[in-house]
């Protein structure tokens, strides 16, 4: 939803993870075909991102970064506030995939200063095949 909520922008490029999960690729390869370039980052051995290739990748016309918070496969948990910091300072949105942290880990939305959240219902007991996201913005935090 988030994804194809911004395809409206004038920046076309996006940033993900080639480790991402399957609906955030998915929705890369839809925001392809209506005209956007999407870079599809490898991780290394470990499954860990280069945060130095990431600063390196993101361009003017960046406009979003999807990373995930803890790998559903590899279970490795990605340096998101790290992230979040070379996404805002190339002036580029971050997309954060915490389906598989939510209930394990605490989760502080001012912490990992992320501009949305996405995670699905299921993990905490709603129906499956739903999802939801939050924008930091909308939520009143003490």
């Amino acid at each position: 939803m988030v994804l194809k909520g911004l395809q409206f922008s004038s920046k076309k490029h996006i940033i993900s993870i080639s480790t991402e999960h399957r609906a955030v690729l998915d929705s890369c390869a839809f925001m392809e075909r209506l005209g956007f370039e999407v870079s599809y980052l490898k991780v290394d051995t470990q499954g860990m991102l280069d945060l130095r290739l990431l600063k390196e990748s993101i361009r003017e016309d960046t406009l979003l970064i999807c990373t995930m918070l803890v790998n559903n496969e590899t279970g490795i948990i990605l340096p998101i506030k790290q992230i979040s910091e070379i996404a805002h300072q190339g002036h580029a949105l971050v997309l954060c995939d915490a389906t598989q942290a939510i209930g394990k880990m605490n989760i502080s939305l001012q912490h990992l200063d992320v501009d949305f959240m996405a995670f699905s219902a299921h993990k905490f007991y709603g129906p499956k095949g739903i999802g939801d996201y939050i924008s930091p913005v909308e939520l009143k935090i003490n």
